[in-house]
């Protein structure tokens, strides 16, 4: 490739990306002024709702879903489009992508949580290691979880991030793709815990989408990943007691742990006896599975490494190409400050209502 090729490749590239990341931050407006709109509304005309964890989550997701999402879609559908591949899937490689995805995805919420609670004993008033989305999914009703974050939440998921960005970047390469449709969707998700295990899970599906072309694999993967963690695993904790567990702890350890009421302490355990051995299964099988991903990536990297697409970006041009652009970077910049606020916003409101007292 002569330089005056290259030049005009990466430039061209370039206006592609930033066109896709510019409109995916326009997108991203509308969905935060629809939220902010139905919030305002709802605030003053029936505050009492947000009283209730559930219906907290129905009027946050539903306008999204109805309003939000769809006006994304419209704004980025201009964008120009690759094929994805036509492979076929196997049962086994189904099971790799699902044991992947799990695995990798609690292994880097462990880790997102460790550097939240790490940021959050440097700050005291951060909310850097658990999310509004957590509270509502472990104090809300089951039925709620199951029809929002395992029915609902993966199919347009998946059809936005994957299919949509996928087949919006796969002309140059899977690694791409991966890189795009991951950090989009840590982005949206629009906090510090989330982020860093969206982005990894979002990696690996566009991957499995990218090979396949089918996004029903994502789908079906999504909504297992967000069965096991919204359904199963807020069970699990249920039965365990672990929430009365740890305010008997916290409450009594606040005074000096020679102050415990072991009494109090051993009389939930018996009474969750059942609930802390089935908690204690679900969590073998959390660890089994982050320990076989990480054997399935080191046994199956060769077929797992990302394949080049069509257009090839030139090597050392490829970072400041396809992240190093004005559409690109303005959509960072934005989730940053949402991320930021996310993370600070309530000790920034502590410390302004202090200097206003």
């Amino acid at each position: 490739m002569d330089e005056r090729n290259e030049s005009t490749l990466i430039q061209e590239a370039k206006k592609h990306f930033s066109a896709l990341g510019l409109r995916f931050f326009l997108g991203s407006l509308v969905i935060y002024a629809v939220s902010i709109g139905v919030s305002a509304v709802v605030g003053t005309f029936w505050p009492q709702a947000y009283d209730n964890l559930s219906l907290t989550l129905v009027l946050s997701i539903v306008p999204m879903y109805l309003i939000g999402i769809p006006a994304l879609y419209l704004i980025v559908r201009p964008v120009p489009t690759g094929t994805p591949g036509t492979g076929k899937l196997t049962a086994g490689w189904f099971i790799t992508f699902l044991v992947l995805s799990y695995g990798f995805m609690t292994l880097t919420n462990l880790i997102g949580t460790y550097l939240g609670m790490f940021i959050e004993l440097l700050v005291p008033s951060a909310q850097a290691s658990t999310n509004a989305v957590q509270a509502v999914a472990f104090g809300g009703e089951i039925w709620i979880n199951a029809i929002f974050m395992v029915l609902l939440a993966p199919v347009i998921e998946e059809f936005v991030f994957r299919k949509t960005l996928v087949d919006r970047t796969i002309e140059y390469g899977e690694g791409v793709s991966m890189l795009i449709s991951g950090l989009f969707f840590g982005l949206f998700h629009g906090n510090l815990t989330q982020f860093l295990y969206a982005f990894v899970m979002g990696a690996i599906l566009s991957l499995l989408y990218a090979r396949t072309g089918k996004i029903r694999y994502t789908i079906a993967i999504h909504m297992i990943v967000n069965f096991m963690g919204s359904v199963v695993g807020v069970l699990v904790i249920r039965a365990a007691g672990l929430s009365e567990l740890m305010n008997q702890f916290l409450g009594d350890s606040s005074e000096g742990l020679g102050s415990l009421d072991m009494a109090a302490i051993m009389e939930l355990a018996q009474d969750h006896a059942a609930g802390l051995v089935l908690y204690l299964l679900f969590t073998c099988v959390v660890y089994g599975c982050m320990l076989a991903a990480v054997i399935l990536l080191i046994v199956r990297h060769r077929q797992l490494r990302p394949l080049p697409g069509r257009t090839v970006i030139p090597k050392g041009k490829r970072f400041s190409t396809v992240i190093c652009n004005p559409g690109v970077l303005i959509l960072i910049a934005f989730y940053l400050v949402v991320i930021f606020f996310a993370t600070f916003g309530n000790g920034l409101v502590q410390s302004i209502s202090g200097l206003a007292g």
